[in-house]
Formats: C-alpha cells, structure tokens, sequence
C-alpha cells in the first residue's frame, strides 16, 4: 500500500509539472503575435485603418463630426464581434487601443483554441503552440482581421462538438451554439466552413460511437446552432451580398461583375507562399516558412513512430479517430479547388491555407509519454514562436518610421470635415502588401469627420451614409487609381474639404486637379512622404 500511495504521488506530481509547462509553452505562443499587435503605432495591416474608421464612427454616433456623415446599421453585417467588442472597450481605452487590444483578443487565442480541439479529441495539446507562428499571417497583413479572428471560435466550435459527441449533455450543446453563433457574427465564410467541418465530424465519430449516437449528436448540434442559422439567413436577406457581390450600394450593377472565378490546383499552389507566410521583402517571412515546415516533419516523425513503432498507437487511432485529420483534408481541398473570386469577393479559396496551417498539430502523435518528450517539443515550440515574435516587432518598428509623418500632417486638418485620399505611393520597401493604401482614414478615425475612399461604400460596412450627405458615386478600384483623379476632380471637389497625398519620399506631390482649375486647393501642408491641401477659400 505504501509503494502503491508514492506511485500515486508521483504520478500526481508528474500530470502536474507536464500541465505547467503546457501552459508556460501556450503562454509564449499567444504572446508571440500579442506583444507585436499591441507594439507599433502604426500596423502596417492594408484594410485596417477601414476597420479603425468605421468603430470610430459608430463610438461616435452622439458626435456631430461623425453623425452629420453616418447612420449605422448593424442589421446588413456581420461583422459584429470584433465592432461591438471594439466599441465596448474603446469607451475606457479609446478607439485605437480598444480597437488594439479587441484585435489581440481575437487573433493571439488561435493556439489555445487548437489545443481545445486536441484535448477535445483525446490528443496531448501541447503541439497546438506551433498555431503561434501562423496567427500573424498574410490575411492579417490584408487587414482581413475579421476573418482570421474567426479561425479560433470555430475551432473551439468543433472542439465543443467533440465533447458533444462523448459527452451529449446540455453544457457541450449550448457551448457550441454560442461558439457557432460568435463564429457567424465574426466572418461568414468561417462559419460556412464550421458547418460542412461539423458534418465530417459527426460522420467521422460513426465507427467509434456508433450510429445512433453519432445521429443524435448531430441532432443536437443542429438544434444547438439554430440561432446562427437565423442570423445567417437574416444577414443574407439585408444584405444582399450574394446577388450584388462586393458592387455596393451605390457603385454600379453586379450583373455586370461576372460568376464564380478558379485557378488551377498548380496556379494555387505555386502561390502558396503568397497565401501564408510571404509577409516580408526582405525574406523573413520565408525563413518562418521553413522553420514551421521543420517542426512539421517533426510532428509527422513523431505520429509515425507512434504508429508503427509503440504498441499502442493503432489502439489510440482507434480509440479516439481521425476526424481531425479529415477536418484538416476538407480545408486543403477547399484551399485547393474552391473559386478564387465571386462578383469581386475575392480571394475565397486562398484564405483557407492560414486556416490549414493552425490545424497542421493535428498530424503530431496522440500522446507524449515521457517528460523529456514534453521537454523538447515544447521547448522547440517555445523557440519558434519567439523567433516570429522577434521578425514581427523588428518589421513593425520598420512600418511605423516608414509611414512618415501622418500624424504631423493629420494635426493641420479641422474635425468633422470631408477629407479624400490619393495615395499614389502605397507600397511598402518592408511587407509584401499596399501598406498604406488606407491610411488616409485615420483621419476618420483620429481627429473626426469622413475620409474616403470607405468602405461605407460596400455592403460589408455597418456604417451607410447619413440621407442627402453622401459625394458622387465611386468607380470600382477608385483607391487604386489615385493618378486617374485629375479627370474626375470636377465630380468630387465640390464635396471634399481637405485632399491627403501620400507620395515618394522628397519627391514634389502630383497634381490631382486640373492646370486650368481657377481656384485650385491650397497646400497648406507639405512633409516627406505627405501632403495635405485646403479646399480654396473662393469656394468654401
């Protein structure tokens, strides 16, 4: 009795020692993406200052320099978690932080939720910390933060439907009907996603819970998800979005934008660094993609040896099933074989690669049995994520003096005006992406008033424009045809109070209004990379 109380004892001390560090190696992982988002002053992410702009409009709803522009209308988007959650603590922190610190609670859990899903599967969690080095992926740089905040609440979402099918009790089938109804309400596309990952799931449990079971547990999480279902079709009646695509509310007829578009399965490949880990000019997104595709092959050396080499291996394949590997399947083939582009949604399929990444765990052995296994895996985890922690925040520091002196010129613009961006140098000597191709709706965001081109043009946006405030409609790809404005300034200068230019370091600014223009804006500001220009006095 004696020898058997000591085994305990140390069986005890040992589950608790391994629990620690999977929780020391999970705690870098999250902070690996959590400490460069809450870093620079500036993220050099494309679509994010929209995304700043539009909380700010709707914080500031009570506001004139915001209202005389907005209305908000919540009940054509669903973007709503990262929104609401941004508003809600931008009321303490203000818009920027509150915007910052809903985006790290979005995006840095991505390691945690793929742990659940181990766990949730029977799995030892501890290789869900290689999910780190993906979060801050080439989507994030997009600014598709919606998106890839999604990633985490619909693999929690399965990892609850896991526990569903083992344990059908009312605590799993309303934990997945609220992780289902946050996926929906975070981004769309995940959530279609979860749906057809939830049906291979049940369909996966057959052969080990038989069934019945497996039918009833399916049962229950379609009961459970009733509630995003209706918020999916309510989206899909307001919004409109599948019969007009991305054309807007007010630019142009969708007929006229074309079907569904593929690439080759080899086109798709061929660009994958593109899709994931090509972040970076100068390579250092290319070395993460190594290093992760080492640690990889160390998951599938580890899975084989499990397998084949340890008596107990084909018992636990058995025991626990390969769901998570059929999951994993479905994604690769949605990456691969999915349209590129519908109606200008565009990219569909390319997005799904990130996705397929944070579940490449799933491929690591079912469980690690020594503590020096544990050691090693999660000490390589550990490096690794701070190897990515440490290219971020040196490329951030890069971005934020890249992106001059906005907040210098910003200070000479009056709130609650109309401010329009040209901005002809957009790219970036440091990312892969047009950092800077937004960047004038920090105008809207930081001092008050409307910056455009918006988003407000699309149906994607909770903000639509106040009746009778609204300028001329905007071509397609507007912002990206800075230098064609000349031709169209007669549309627009009436409008806008204040036009922002961003352009070549030291090089004069393009003229954007025409040489015979009898009152002609007034620079009132000129930096080295911006330029800001007063509507002329003859014509306020």
């Amino acid at each position: 009795m004696r020898f058997a109380s000591i085994s305990q004892e140390a069986g005890h001390r040992g589950s608790r020692r391994v629990e620690l560090w999977f929780w020391l190696v999970m705690a870098v992982a999250v902070l690996s993406s959590a400490l460069p988002l809450m870093s620079a002053r500036w993220l050099p992410f494309v679509d994010y200052p929209q995304h700043l702009g539009t909380i700010a409009a709707m914080v500031g709803q009570d506001e004139l320099v915001w209202s005389h522009y907005f209305d908000v209308d919540i009940g054509r988007v669903q973007y709503l978690f990262f929104y609401l959650l941004a508003k809600l603590l931008a009321i303490p922190l203000g818009v920027e932080w509150g915007a910052r610190l809903a985006l790290v609670l979005g995006l840095s859990p991505l390691p945690l939720a793929v742990a659940a899903f181990l766990r949730a599967h029977g799995r030892d969690p501890l290789p869900a910390a290689l999910s780190g080095i993906v979060t801050l992926n080439i989507f994030v740089f997009w600014g598709f933060v919606n998106y890839c905040m999604a990633f985490s609440w619909a693999i929690l979402s399965l990892a609850a439907l896991a526990n569903l099918i083992r344990r059908p009790d009312l605590r799993n089938c309303i934990a997945f009907g609220l992780l289902a109804l946050l996926c929906f309400y975070t981004h769309a596309q995940v959530y279609g996603w979860l749906a057809l990952s939830s049906l291979i799931l049940v369909l996966a449990s057959i052969r080990r819970v038989g069934l019945s079971a497996a039918a009833l547990a399916g049962f229950r999480a379609l009961a459970s998800s009733v509630p995003s279902v209706f918020g999916m079709l309510y989206w899909v009646y307001r919004s409109r979005l599948l019969d007009q695509g991305m054309a807007g509310l007010r630019g142009g007829s969708a007929s006229a934008l074309g079907g569904a578009q593929f690439a080759s399965p080899l086109e798709t490949l061929s660009a994958s660094m593109g899709h994931s880990f090509g972040i970076y000019q100068d390579g250092s997104g290319t070395h993460l993609a190594v290093a992760f595709g080492l640690a990889t092959l160390g998951l599938v050396a580890l899975r084989i040896h499990e397998r084949f080499f340890r008596l107990y291996g084909e018992e636990l394949e058995a025991t626990h099933g390969l769901g998570p590997e059929m999951i994993l399947f479905f994604t690769c083939c949605c990456y691969f074989f999915l349209p590129e582009s519908y109606k200008l949604i565009a990219p569909i399929n390319h997005r799904f690669l990130p996705l397929a990444l944070a579940l490449i765990p799933v491929l690591g052995p079912f469980r690690f049995f020594r503590w020096r296994e544990h050691l090693i895996v999660g000490a390589l985890a550990m490096g690794l994520c701070t190897y990515a922690a440490l290219v971020h925040l040196s490329h951030f520091g890069e971005t934020d003096r890249e992106m001059g002196d906005l907040e210098e010129v910003l200070s000479h613009a009056e709130p609650g005006k109309a401010l329009l961006g040209l901005i002809y140098d957009r790219g970036s000597r440091v990312t892969t992406v047009p950092s800077y191709l937004h960047s004038h709706q920090y105008y809207q965001s930081n001092i008050g008033g409307y910056a455009a081109f918006s988003f407000v043009e699309f149906p994607i946006s909770p903000l639509v424009y106040r009746r009778g405030v609204a300028p001329a409609p905007f071509p397609k790809r507007f912002e990206w045809t800075p230098r064609r404005f000349v031709e169209r300034y007669a549309s627009y200068h009436g409008f806008f109070d204040y036009y922002l230019l961003r352009s070549r370091p030291n090089r004069p600014p393009p003229r954007f209004f025409p040489a015979d223009e009898d009152s002609p804006p007034e620079l009132i500001y000129r930096g080295e990379r911006w330029s800001l220009y007063q509507k002329s006095a003859s014509e306020k």
